[in-house]
């Protein structure tokens, strides 16, 4: 299992009551932490959440693997696992792997950057009680995650051209950058 001593733990960023505590469990490049730690407050904002503490552990697929496997019962490396720890005041934890949000980036033409907020959205969401096992609330679900990124994309002042590319949980919209003069 994981130590403490594996963890470099920046300080949390808090918002408006809203804590998100981002730790690192894999050497890595450089991750951007506070974009990361911004795209889940900017969540928790838009769905009404005041009062939250989300930890977000960036981690491998050996770590991820491991957790699915102990926890889901499923032995393969997944994307983002989430567990949900307290309701009110909204507390959980949102476990990504870095490597296969990379490999993701790769496959949809896309910055790791960008799939890795998309992840951190994703796992805020199930959080908040989305769901993504039925065809429906998927599509509920795919829809706020796809709305949501464009919303933060956009307010970090950059200009995209939406392009629909496939993913394995529905179309997906791709935002490439452009030039903003």
């Amino acid at each position: 299992m994981v130590t403490d001593q594996m963890f470099i733990v920046p300080p949390t960023h808090v918002v408006r009551g809203r804590r998100v505590l981002i730790e690192r469990a894999c050497s890595s490049t450089r991750i951007p932490r506070k974009v990361i730690a911004n795209a889940v407050e900017h969540v928790l904002a838009a769905e009404g959440i005041c009062d939250a503490m989300i930890t977000i552990v960036l981690c491998d697929d050996a770590l991820i693997r491991q957790i699915n496997v102990e926890f889901l019962k499923h032995d393969w490396a997944t994307d983002v696992i989430t567990f949900p720890l307290r309701e009110c005041p909204l507390e959980g934890e949102i476990y990504i792997s870095v490597e296969t949000a990379a490999r993701q980036a790769v496959e949809y033409g896309i910055s790791t950057r960008t799939e890795l907020i998309r992840l951190a959205v994703h796992g805020t969401l199930h959080l908040l009680g989305y769901d993504d096992t039925t065809e429906t609330n998927r599509l509920l679900m795919h829809s706020r995650q796809e709305l949501y990124l464009e919303q933060i994309l956009v307010r970090r002042h950059e200009h995209f051209s939406p392009r629909v590319i496939s993913h394995r949980n529905g179309p997906v919209v791709q935002l490439d950058r452009t030039q903003v003069s």
